[in-house]
């Protein structure tokens, strides 16, 4: 039997609380981070060597940016290097 105010489908990772005709369930997420996989892919990219001035030449010549200019790169490397920080953090 729950405990006084517990509904019946309360159990070890879950709590439901009938408060009249609602019930408000509580639970707990438990979320796995593997860092190693996101340092491996920061390392990647960070160990890319910059392309010669000929190979960003002919792209521009084409309109299009060297993959090792593009912005989402940057950003990408810079989301990693973020969340890195902030797990190692705690």
């Amino acid at each position: 039997m729950p405990k006084p105010g517990l509904s019946d489908l309360s159990n070890e990772t879950s709590k439901v609380i009938k408060d009249g005709n609602l019930y408000k369930k509580y639970s707990v997420l438990e979320e796995v981070i593997d860092l190693a996989p996101l340092k491996d892919r920061l390392a990647s990219l960070e160990g890319e060597t910059p392309p010669s001035d000929n190979e960003v030449l002919e792209l521009a010549k084409r309109g299009e940016t060297h993959p090792y200019y593009n912005p989402n790169r940057r950003f990408e490397i810079d989301g990693l290097k973020d969340q890195i920080t902030k797990l190692e953090s705690l």
